[in-house]
């Protein structure tokens, strides 16, 4: 038989001109483990393929044995099994303002012989080398919440070169803020219409939001009808685990006298300016 396919996923042991072909049986033996074999045949050539499952890394025998009646060969082959696990991406939530380490690290691999790149989102380089680790150390503001680490290892095999990724975003953690553009300080509403008091604020973590009047809590996503006693002044409340903003809004409620007379475009021609309450 000709030796084994080296290539270590799918090997594959060929015999041509075994006769009686459905007589030929075919061995294959891993480091002194028997495989399970597939044979096919194509004229007079005759495949066995098998699935390797390597339980440890380095060099290993493989043998292949074709026996017809009491007549076999057998051909050896040396495997070289890898083990080349992805990289280790290492960095940690940190409050705006604060240092940190993110760290590629190559895992355990046979052979040893990594070489590690520290990636940006645009696939620039911010730090390679054959160590086993790189670190970065940077100053993490707010907009480098969600910011997006790479971490690649290369290996060396045979000709060519394997590579493995790994990915991360960094959170920075922030308090609460509430600008004027999603939650605005000033709001007027015109009576019978539906509206919600909604306000919106950013942090990390989430914050959540909560608006209440004289003690009571009021809904900031479902819309309700406007009436006279809505008017007044809310505390909106955005917390999280960094602490709490607070913004305050005042609503007004406007009536065009026409709608609140029931004369409709004609009361608005009376020169009576349209009540607001807040």
């Amino acid at each position: 038989p000709r030796p084994p396919n080296p290539v270590p996923s799918l090997p594959l042991c060929r015999v041509v001109g075994a006769f009686p072909a459905e007589d030929a049986h075919f061995a294959l033996v891993l480091d002194g483990r028997s495989l399970d074999v597939a044979v096919t045949e194509a004229g007079d050539t005759l495949t066995a393929s098998t699935r390797l499952s390597p339980r440890t890394a380095g060099l290993q025998e493989l043998n292949c044995t074709v026996a017809v009646g009491a007549a076999a060969r057998t051909a050896r082959a040396q495997l070289h099994v890898y083990r080349f696990p992805a990289p280790v991406l290492e960095l940690s939530p940190v409050p705006a303002g604060g240092e940190v380490t993110v760290t590629c690290r190559a895992a355990a691999a046979e052979p040893p012989a990594v070489r590690l790149q520290l990636r940006d989102a645009d696939g620039g380089v911010l730090a390679e080398g054959p160590q086993p680790q790189l670190e970065l150390r940077l100053v993490a503001q707010r907009e480098d919440d969600g910011r997006w680490f790479g971490c690649r290892a290369s290996l060396a095999v045979g000709d060519g070169t394997v590579t493995k990724d790994t990915e991360a975003r960094l959170a920075v953690l922030y308090m609460p803020e509430m600008e004027a553009s999603s939650c605005p300080s000033n709001r007027t509403w015109l009576q019978g219409t539906r509206e919600a008091l909604s306000c919106g604020a950013t942090g990390n973590p989430t914050p959540t939001v909560t608006c209440a009047r004289d003690g009571a809590t009021v809904s900031t996503h479902r819309p309700e009808l406007v009436t006279r006693s809505r008017a007044g002044t809310y505390l909106c409340n955005a917390t999280n685990s960094l602490g709490t903003r607070s913004r305050l809004i005042t609503v007004r409620v406007e009536c065009e006298w026409g709608r609140e007379r029931g004369t409709g475009a004609e009361g608005r021609g009376t020169g009576h300016p349209p009540q607001v309450w807040g």
